[in-house]
């Protein structure tokens, strides 16, 4: 095989050798020329710079691994352009300069870290002009893609996607390729070690700047071995510095500038003039130079002894035999060279005689299949028998369109059934090797190569890409740094980020503040100590609403043990978040409702005790007596206590109500000179009612409580004169706008609205201000009930209230009241109560003896005829002696022995026509299930006035 490749090169030789000694001749005075270069710009250093620059010093990092602008030789000293180049900037400006080689990921970090002043070897890209300015421009490098020759093509970024692509960390053309959808990326430390990796045939596809690329596949002898793609795009080097640094780039420029070009271009022929090898051939070139002159002069001396005799004839028979010979050792050579070769491939091969319809195959093309090398090759047809079905009409179609000239070759990857029974897929390439003399394809060849590793690679990889897209939790990727390499469309919906916008950005842009500092040092020591971590964060979306997330964060590492990535999956836990706080609210207000109804009863009894006799001593007394104002003010804290225990009840959603048919434009306007007197004459109070409001049912004392709440908060928020404006107004709520509102339900509704000019609140404020005891008063000015109070009052009726205020613009409250369709009550009007005497005879039934005398005295005092009695079983006995006197039971409800309904029901089967009154100090509920609180039952809440069970009394017995 090698003679006969000596035949076919002798006729090159004379080209060849004028072409090795001229690149001989280039090389040398090259060489001399960069010696001369050389020596002259160490003279030129040794001449000595400025005094003034002399001891300052310039900091520059740099790629290590990019030939031949920078690299480092055998004995690791740094070489090539920039090294040189950054000499020569030294020598003019006398500043010296400390160059830094590194891997590219870590010169970014070092740079990033303060650690130099100028990034060398940069690439332009408007994320890094946020943070760096670049000096102009001083090399323009394509970028290309490179792949293995055994792939057909990869002509687009589309293409590109099926494959994993290997690119140096840190590279810019890493978010060129994600623009493009290109996100299966394999990240290595440098450029050297995507080429090993490839020359190891770990790596078939990377993404590479041209120089470097083509520097390290001819220095791996691998050049034949990869194509070189299409180009992605064109980058520019540039430096760059720190943002701001404007004075060190007009130094840096200003000093290239000073450099004569004929230096700078000196050193551009040293690096990029020099070939970067001779090929091996030439060496077998040159031997076949000197056997072929030597045979020709020993052919030369043999022709002239013999040309007289017998020239004609022996150089006709030397040419034919010379040619006959060339011809057979050359179709020899080359059919050994292409079995080898496809042998070497594991290729099958395929040889179709379309006229005779006969199909040679090799043997590798049944063992492919697991077939008999001789069965198969006595059987035309069994291609298509073992053909997948579904693959059948696409395949022939791509070979009819070759065969009628639609395409230059055929190619095609199908499925082939294997001897036992699974499929396996082949990549099929072939061309019309032979046409008859009308252009009729009579012969076509190709090769077969089992693909089904890289079929089934391909599946799994884009299983896992869609399973990772397709994920009902965020996935994000970052590198080493925290830089996010990767989002899925799950972090995007849930953060409100696009994916171009956080690519490159580290996952700090999420952080509310909410997190503490030591939850982030525990996530990140435990993650780069190689272990995993879980916990809670409180982040941030684009919008600025927060949201709670549980992460599960750990490291990614490679064959070797070492970490190179951080992936994080994260739970949106928002919703479960807040129906815990919704929760722990609701176990608050039943904590406080305990407390309420526990201290209810007790307190009650008291206050009635002290409110009852204070007015029974004022009773006796002109209000000009010396004592008279001094009863005034313990009736009135007296009052003031019984407020605040309703108030606790009204939160807590247990306060006994009466509710009746309202009209609100009446019930407010009433309280309109109640509210002026509450807030001072520097607040504006307007009221601007609907003429046809709807009524509502609910209790007119709630109603006092909801405006006298409102109004006390209002007040405390206008710091000096200010206005408050309460509106009333008719309104549906659809479903729609409920889903918005969150717990409101559609239907009609009655909507109050008190808005005040105040100092506004703070969203963190809003938060929380229906949450008892939450204030932002002093602790003397302020209990934290009211609007608590005024949240338990409208859930109590069945209503809804939302809160809108802003920081100096003031605060609305939206109330809103069902509607009350029911006509079966009238309306009740606020009238002034009044002491006034009665007739009758009482029987007040209550187990606690002062509350007793109370009751007795002050109806005495009304003119009524009074009996008591201590415990149920008494009242029964004195009911059974004057039963027919006694027109009005007034009886405590909860009482030993029994209550107040069972002594009710004893009494009216002695006397059906008697009146009841019950009066209790426990909660609604309580009391609910004692059966007093259903329509038709006459009811009076402990702690009351005179006046109140005046009125109740008189009402009863004058019905």
């Amino acid at each position: 095989m090698r003679s006969c490749s000596m035949k076919r090169y002798c006729g090159f030789l004379p080209k060849n050798c004028l072409w090795v000694f001229v690149s001989a001749l280039v090389v040398s005075v090259l060489a001399i020329y960069n010696i001369s270069a050389a020596f002259t710009e160490q003279v030129m250093i040794a001449s000595g710079n400025s005094d003034v620059n002399k001891n300052r010093l310039i900091r520059v990092v740099m790629d290590d691994n990019y030939p031949p602008y920078v690299f480092r030789d055998s004995s690791g000293s740094v070489k090539g352009i920039l090294p040189d180049q950054w000499h020569l900037w030294e020598k003019y400006t006398g500043i010296r300069v400390e160059i830094i080689a590194t891997q590219w990921e870590e010169a970014q970090r070092v740079f990033n870290q303060g650690r130099a002043d100028v990034i060398d070897t940069i690439f332009f890209t408007p994320k890094r002009a946020k943070v760096y300015d670049f000096t102009k421009p001083y090399a323009s490098i394509p970028v290309s893609i490179f792949f293995d020759r055994t792939i057909s093509s990869i002509p687009d970024c589309l293409a590109l996607r099926g494959y994993a692509v290997a690119v140096k960390s840190g590279d810019a053309c890493i978010s060129e390729l994600r623009e493009k959808g290109v996100n299966s990326l394999v990240h290595y430390p440098s450029y050297e070690a995507i080429i090993e990796d490839a020359a190891a045939g770990l790596v078939k596809v990377f993404c590479m700047d041209d120089p470097p690329a083509l520097y390290l596949l001819r220095k791996y002898k691998i050049a034949d071995k990869f194509r070189k793609g299409f180009k992605l795009y064109t980058g520019e080097f540039q430096r760059a510095v720190q943002k701001g640094q404007t004075g060190l780039i007009a130094l840096i420029e200003n000093g290239f500038k000073a450099i004569p070009k004929k230096e700078l271009k000196s050193i551009d022929d040293k690096w990029l003039g020099i070939p970067l090898g001779v090929p091996s051939y030439y060496r077998y070139i040159m031997l076949l130079l000197t056997i072929s002159v030597s045979i020709l002069i020993v052919a030369l001396a043999w022709n002239i002894s013999l040309e007289r005799l017998v020239r004609q004839k022996t150089k006709d028979l030397r040419k034919l035999l010379a040619e006959t010979k060339e011809k057979e050792e050359l179709l020899r050579e080359t059919k050994e060279c292409l079995e080898l070769a496809l042998e070497g491939a594991e290729l099958g091969t395929w040889d179709w005689d379309i006229k005779e319809k006969r199909v040679a195959r090799n043997d590798r093309w049944a063992e492919m299949l697991g077939y008999d090398s001789k069965g198969v090759a006595s059987d035309s047809g069994i291609w298509l028998r073992l053909l997948h079905p579904e693959d059948r009409e696409r395949v022939l179609n791509a070979i009819h369109d070759h065969l009628s000239g639609k395409t230059e070759c055929y190619e095609e990857e199908y499925r082939l059934r294997h001897a036992s029974g699974r499929w396996v897929w082949v990549l099929d390439r072939g061309k019309i090797i032979k046409k008859d003399p009308d252009g009729i394809p009579v012969r076509m060849a190709g090769v077969n190569v089992d693909v089904t590793r890289r079929k089934r690679m391909e599946t799994t990889l884009r299983l896992l890409n869609q399973a990772v897209e397709q994920s009902p939790v965020s996935i994000m990727i970052t590198d080493l740094s925290g830089t996010i390499e990767y989002v899925n469309p799950k972090f995007c919906e849930v953060t409100g980020y696009d994916n171009s916008e956080v690519i490159g950005l580290n996952p700090r842009i999420l952080k509310s503040g909410k997190t503490s500092q030591e939850v982030y040092k525990d996530l990140w020591e435990s993650i780069t100590a190689g272990k995993q971590w879980h916990g809670i964060l409180c982040n941030r979306k684009k919008s600025g609403d927060l949201y709670w997330e549980n992460s599960s964060i750990c490291p990614i590492v490679d064959e070797k043990g070492a970490i190179t990535h951080f992936v994080a999956v994260k739970e949106d836990i928002t919703e479960k978040i807040m129906l815990e706080k919704q929760l722990i609210q609701a176990q608050k207000l039943e904590s406080i409702g305990r407390l309420a109804g526990g201290i209810a009863h007790d307190i009650s009894n008291v206050l009635s005790i002290i409110i009852g006799n204070i007015q029974l001593i004022m009773m006796e007394l002109e209000k000009d007596h010396s004592i008279y104002q001094s009863c005034s003010d313990i009736l009135e804290a007296g009052r003031r206590c019984r407020n605040l225990i309703r108030q606790l009840m009204a939160f807590a959603r247990k306060q006994t109500v009466k509710p009746v048919v309202l009209d609100l434009n009446e019930a407010i306007g009433a309280s309109e000179k109640m509210l002026e007197q509450l807030v001072g004459e520097d607040i504006e109070i307007k009221f601007v009612p609907d003429p046809r409001l709807w009524k509502v049912k609910i209790d007119p004392n709630q109603l006092d409580q909801i405006l006298t709440n409102l109004a006390v908060n209002s007040r405390d928020a206008i710091p000096d004169v200010g206005s408050i404006t309460i509106k009333t107004k008719n309104i549906v709520l659809d479903e729609n706008y409920c889903k918005v509102c969150g717990d409101f339900e559609p239907g009609d509704y009655v909507l109050i609205v008190f808005e005040d000019s105040g100092s506004g609140m703070e969203k963190d404020v809003l938060d929380h201000i229906f949450e008892p005891f939450f204030t932002t008063k002093d602790a003397a000015k302020g209990t934290g009930l009211g609007l608590s109070t005024v949240y338990g009052i409208v859930k109590q009726n069945g209503g809804f209230i939302n809160v809108w205020s802003e920081p100096g613009k003031g605060t609305r409250f939206n109330i809103y009241l069902p509607r009350c369709v029911s006509e079966g009550q009238e309306d009740i009007s606020l009238v002034e109560r009044r002491l006034t005497n009665g007739k009758g005879t009482i029987l007040v039934v209550d187990d606690d003896e002062p509350v007793l005398r109370v009751c007795k005295r002050v109806l005495t005092r009304l003119g009524y005829d009074v009996m008591t009695a201590k415990t149920p079983l008494e009242a029964i006995s004195v009911f059974e002696t004057r039963h027919s006197d006694i027109q009005l039971l007034l009886t405590d409800v909860v009482m030993p022995t029994m209550n107040g309904r069972e002594l009710k029901e004893r009494v009216e089967r002695m006397n059906s026509k008697i009146k009841t009154l019950f009066m209790s100090g426990y909660t609604g509920d309580i009391i609910a299930d004692r059966g007093v609180l259903a329509d038709g039952i006459n009811y009076i809440e402990k702690p009351f006035s005179a006046e109140e069970l005046a009125e109740k009394v008189q009402k009863l017995l004058k019905n």
